[in-house]
């Protein structure tokens, strides 16, 4: 990378001196935090976006390379990120898109984030010369989910609903004699 910092920055108030001159990078600076949580922090601290490069390109309603229906998300909100989330436990070699603690720090300073493939070197070079790319925006939008349900999630709440009819329906014997 031109204009890269020839040494690894390991502490992040530095940043703000460096940037006027050079490229920042870095990984892991605090023990206990993700690379992720990292990022965000930069990205808070520097005032810019968040851009996760990783084996998938973008948010998924499931893993893509366990579920082969899985549908990737094209534009998501801070909820709609936090929902998918919200039941996710953080474990060590998980593979979730992103940690909880990013999570948390994207949301609070709405950075405008991205999630592109890193295996897919073009759609980052689309991405940064402000042309279509393959990948997910996660921004102060509508909602997604809650709007646009992808058709696997459709298919589980119509499945749900009638399930749920059905056992009304059984339930409903009529009305409860008094005597």
């Amino acid at each position: 990378i031109k204009n890269a910092y020839p040494n690894v920055i390991e502490n992040t108030n530095k940043l703000k001196i460096l940037v006027n001159n050079y490229t920042p990078i870095l990984g892991g600076v605090t023990e206990g935090q993700t690379t992720d949580a990292v990022a965000a922090l930069v990205a808070e601290q520097l005032g810019g976006k968040f851009i996760n490069l990783s084996n998938v390109d973008g948010v998924y309603d499931a893993d893509p390379k366990e579920d082969s229906d899985a549908v990737l998300f094209e534009k998501l909100s801070y909820n709609d990120m936090n929902f998918l989330l919200k039941e996710k436990e953080l474990i060590p070699g998980q593979n979730l898109f992103l940690d909880k603690q990013a999570a948390s720090i994207l949301t609070r300073s709405k950075i405008k984030s991205f999630f592109l493939s890193g295996e897919h070197l073009e759609d980052l070079e689309n991405f940064l010369n402000g042309n279509p790319y393959r990948g997910t925006t996660i921004d102060e939008i509508t909602d997604v989910i809650e709007v646009e349900k992808p058709a696997k999630m459709k298919e589980i709440h119509e499945t749900e609903t009638v399930i749920q009819d059905e056992v009304v329906e059984e339930e409903d014997e009529g009305p409860i004699d008094p005597r």
